[in-house]
């Protein structure tokens, strides 16, 4: 009797600990460790998960040469979504948008032009859609072109708190918002007076913020100012997923309230050897480098989160109440190759018609493979 009362006891007592939640750690961030304490908490160790490979076979990799005519070309896509059907993809400091078949990764068409008149860019660097029209934001001339359902140029309007870059998504939108990183706060010194670096405005008056996100860690004119960076997706019934790019915490809305928190173990972070968060006043003329933990993640229709590093593509499916959980680790490969996995993707989507078919771009190459059912 006293052996089984016993174990009753300890069956008691692992039960209770696995419920308790963790306590967020305490940084040298004050903003930080008050943004960790505003919502539930959650660790998850990335490494339990065991690794699946998906192999990239020849008829997988869409295109390598993104060549429309002698003159329009994009020999480093970097940012890629569906509308219509089409995929439409922007180039690393180039100034051509183009259309492509998905089945095929064959150029359909040129999207605009190059120039300063209607409807052309110099610096297209952010590329999204609402549903019904396709706006693409040129840094250099600070105004959005919205196109239609059918690619005609509809008008230009100014839009200068939005700062693109050839190299991170610094804007996403749905049917109703667009959220984007506000440059005026995001930089070294901040000139905005509002201490938080993601806005959330509505399409219909996008010059108007509704929402506020992301403070800033590292006060303004302090460095290490690169961890202010922030990576973020948004899903069609506006849940929004961000991270600061140097460090191990995901970031989850949900109609922009901050449901939850995730954060991350795993060897692959730990081996990243960034400053520490303590700030100090700069030092000369060269920034302090923080390196990025993530490359892309991307929402889909069904709840579930994609999140890739440089250590894989993770998937998670996110309840409504912010809670992650992990559901697979992918390893990306082509097949027949004798060396390291896939890393260069730099953008990721889906297909509408098909979410668990996924278009990925690297430097060169344009992917397509499918997530497993589970």
């Amino acid at each position: 009797m006293k052996k089984a009362t016993a174990t009753l006891l300890l069956i008691f007592l692992i039960s209770c600990g696995s419920d308790s939640a963790p306590e967020p750690p305490v940084t040298p961030s004050e903003a930080l460790n008050e943004f960790l304490t505003g919502a539930s908490f959650q660790v998850i160790d990335l490494d339990a998960q065991p690794v699946d490979t998906i192999y990239i076979t020849n008829d997988m990799i869409l295109s390598e040469d993104l060549y429309l005519d002698d003159q329009v070309n994009l020999s480093r896509p970097t940012q890629i979504i569906p509308f219509q059907d089409y995929l439409i993809l922007n180039g690393f400091m180039s100034a051509n948008v183009i259309a492509i078949d998905p089945q095929t990764g064959v150029p359909a068409f040129r999207i605009g032009g190059e120039g300063r008149g209607p409807g052309e860019f110099i610096q297209p660097f952010e590329i999204m859609s609402d549903g019904e029209s396709l706006y693409i934001h040129d840094t250099s001339l600070k105004r959005f072109s919205r196109f239609d359902y059918n690619f005609q140029f509809q008008e230009n309007f100014p839009f200068e708190p939005l700062s693109g870059s050839p190299n991170a998504v610094k804007a996403v939108m749905n049917s109703d918002y667009i959220v984007y990183e506000n440059h005026l706060s995001s930089g070294l010194f901040s000139v905005s007076e509002n201490p938080t670096i993601l806005e959330v405005a509505t399409i219909s008056k996008p010059d108007s913020v509704v929402k506020h996100l992301m403070p800033r860690i590292i006060p303004s004119g302090m460095q290490p100012g690169a961890y202010n960076r922030v990576h973020f997706t948004m899903s069609h019934d506006n849940r929004l997923a961000a991270v600061y790019a140097g460090l191990p915490y995901l970031f989850l809305f949900d109609q922009f309230e901050h449901l939850n928190t995730v954060q991350f173990q795993t060897s692959y972070i730990d081996s990243v050897n960034n400053p520490s968060l303590t700030p100090f006043p700069p030092r000369g003329n060269d920034g302090e480098r923080v390196s990025s933990l993530y490359i892309s993640q991307l929402y889909l229709p069904n709840g579930e989160l994609l999140l890739q590093t440089r250590g894989g593509i993770f998937r998670f499916r996110i309840g409504d109440d912010g809670h992650a959980r992990l559901l697979a680790n992918y390893y990306l490969k082509e097949k027949g190759y004798e060396g390291t996995g896939i890393r260069a993707i730099r953008g990721i989507t889906y297909n509408p018609n098909d979410p668990l078919e996924i278009f990925s771009v690297g430097w060169e190459q344009i992917y397509k493979f499918r997530l497993p059912e589970i």
